[in-house]
């Protein structure tokens, strides 16, 4: 075990966080954004979101969300092409959260 995990499991076990969750490292995610090296709600992602989750309930597939967004002009997050597969990322990671929540 290296001085690292050694390190991160001791931290876990006192229920130490090792980052806040805004301070995470590498980029946010669709519906957030960095502020000031702080993770923060990205508004008109999240209204996308849920328009996407929607969709979804209302019965169209992943490419069918996707090619409405790529109809719409409407960025992704790095300025791409929408696929079934960022949708389908997108609406798996939201669901988690909401899963965490409950």
């Amino acid at each position: 075990m290296s001085s690292r995990s050694t390190v991160k499991k001791y931290l876990n076990a006192a229920g130490i966080p090792i980052r806040a969750e805004e301070h995470r490292i590498g980029g946010a995610n669709y519906g957030e954004r960095k502020l000031n090296g702080r993770i923060v709600p990205h508004q008109k992602e999240l209204e996308l979101m849920a328009k996407m989750k929607t969709l979804r309930q209302q019965g169209l597939n992943f490419q069918q969300i996707a090619n409405i967004l790529q109809g719409l002009d409407l960025p992704t997050k790095r300025g791409g092409k929408w696929t079934r597969n960022t949708v389908q990322q997108i609406l798996k990671r939201m669901q988690r959260q909401e899963d965490l929540k409950n």
